[in-house]
């Protein structure tokens, strides 16, 4: 581990113990990163898309490129 690493975890464990950050655990299926970082259905993909904020937006009568 670097010596930024260590750093970085004192701090974090200082502000811990300090109360001014709080940890709580997040179960699987609330992990909103999961869509950023893992291959979901597409349910869990529109379901996590729409709790972050996000909507659709559909391609209808949209050319991509190279397409004439």
């Amino acid at each position: 581990m670097s010596a930024a690493s260590i750093s970085e975890l004192s701090t974090i464990s200082s502000c811990l113990e300090d109360g001014s950050i709080k940890a709580e655990h997040i179960s699987t299926g609330d992990q909103l990163a999961d869509i950023l970082t893992k291959a979901l259905d597409k349910t869990k993909f529109e379901e996590l898309r729409g709790r972050i904020g996000l909507e659709a937006i559909s391609a209808k009568g949209n050319k991509t490129k190279g397409e004439n």
